[in-house]
């Protein structure tokens, strides 16, 4: 038994001098490790990875793992020896290894250069791809390659879209969770900057924020508006739209306020925005949308003044749409009196104790108070009117004395 044991131990010895001796090239060796020592111990060990290592690197005679880690990132960093990339594949995924931590610092730095191709490697190859899955090493080199040059390029906006799918599909995303959550924020910050660059014309930031951020952002209901608000719908791009109105080829607006319009801010801002492009050109009394929409009792008041202004105007008020408008006049403000005062009236409620109905209902307004004071402002309104019409009228005498006026005196002149 010593002298087999004697035999395995010279053997073993030099195997590892072989090893050495050749970098790790040595064709016997090479041999009898992988194929007969390791598979014997696993066998043995029940295939425990870490009694594996600690055969071939913590024994007597066994190799010197920071002597194969000094040989390796200094000669052959892409892994490139079949026997250091046996060892490697075998250890890099044991946590607090001396061999997994310099397989990381190995990739980190390979998967950054460029291939044959000219291509960085960690954008196109599988083992690189495969690192950016659970090692977070290489992240702040795609982050620093997606930067305002490169967001909107193929790379960048691929991979970020497909994290997004994956999330909406619950996949397995395609880079590590920190970098696909880093990646999707510089996206949304660098887009967001775009547009206030471009005063709202960079066609990727609007074609990205009514599309891919918004499907990202749904994914998380509870903080959905807050990010609407914070990238996209912010009160300088609701004010750009609401000043921009009459602006027909900015690619921005309508796609956007469209896209947003279950928001209570969008829809006040599409609201101002109808306001302000029925009023423009008199388009309230032209075209039937616009009229459609200023006849409505909620939007009533808005065009009072502008009613009033195109109804003094020249021989407006002889038209048809001003007979009209004034003919209303009355009933509207008189429906919205009437609404008012039933709304106060309709909040009473009977459910006090009789002591307090007493109290309260002192304080109520009989019905005939109510009715009187409808009756008092409907004549007041005609009142009103007719002061309209009146003075209207009277311009229109006055010129037409003064046409009178002057006639005469241009007859009188002819005479001559």
């Amino acid at each position: 038994m010593n002298l087999v044991k004697s035999l395995q131990e010279n053997k073993q010895k030099y195997i590892i001098k072989k090893l050495k001796e050749s970098n790790y090239n040595d064709k016997f060796s090479i041999d009898f490790i992988l194929n007969e020592v390791i598979p014997l111990h696993l066998i043995l060990n029940n295939n425990d990875i870490n009694k594996i290592y600690n055969i071939l690197f913590t024994t007597t005679n066994s190799l010197n793992v920071d002597e194969l880690i000094q040989y390796v990132e200094k000669n052959d960093p892409e892994l490139t020896n079949i026997f250091i990339k046996k060892i490697y594949d075998m250890f890099k995924n044991i946590d607090n290894n001396p061999i997994r931590n310099s397989w990381i610092k190995l990739m980190s730095g390979n998967c950054a250069k460029l291939n044959k191709d000219n291509q960085l490697k960690y954008q196109v190859e599988k083992p690189c791809l495969d690192f950016l899955k659970t090692n977070t090493e290489l992240n702040k080199t795609v982050l620093d390659f997606c930067n305002s040059d490169n967001i909107h390029g193929k790379y960048c906006t691929d991979l970020d879209n497909l994290v997004i799918t994956n999330k909406i599909n619950k996949l397995e995303l395609p880079i590590n969770n920190d970098l696909a959550t880093a990646l999707s924020k510089q996206r949304m910050d660098l887009n967001k900057q775009k547009l206030i660059d471009s005063k709202y014309t960079d066609q990727n930031a609007i074609n990205y924020f009514n599309n891919q951020f918004k499907q990202l952002v749904d994914l998380e209901k509870s903080t959905s508006a807050n990010l609407y608000n914070t990238y996209v719908l912010t009160p300088d791009a609701l004010n750009y739209c609401e000043d921009n109105y009459l602006d027909t080829d900015n690619k921005f607006c309508k796609p956007t306020l469209n896209t947003y319009s279950n928001q209570q801010n969008v829809n006040k801002a599409i609201d101002k925005i109808k306001e302000q492009s029925c009023l423009y050109n008199n388009n309230f009394v032209t075209d039937k949308n616009c009229n459609d929409y200023s006849s409505k009792t909620e939007n009533y008041n808005k065009f009072i003044k502008a009613n009033n202004n195109y109804c003094s105007t020249n021989d407006n008020i002889a038209t048809e749409y001003c007979q009209s408008y004034y003919k209303n006049v009355e009933n509207q403000l008189t429906n919205q009196i009437q609404s008012e005062n039933c709304s106060k009236s309709s909040t009473f409620k009977n459910n006090e104790t009789f002591e307090n109905n007493e109290t309260s209902e002192s304080n109520i307004k009989p019905q005939s108070d109510i009715l009187s004071q409808i009756i008092e402002y409907k004549y007041i309104l005609i009142l009103i009117f007719f002061i309209i019409i009146a003075i209207l009228l009277g311009i229109g005498d006055n010129s037409s004395k003064y046409n009178r006026q002057k006639n005469n005196r241009y007859n009188r002149y002819d005479r001559y």
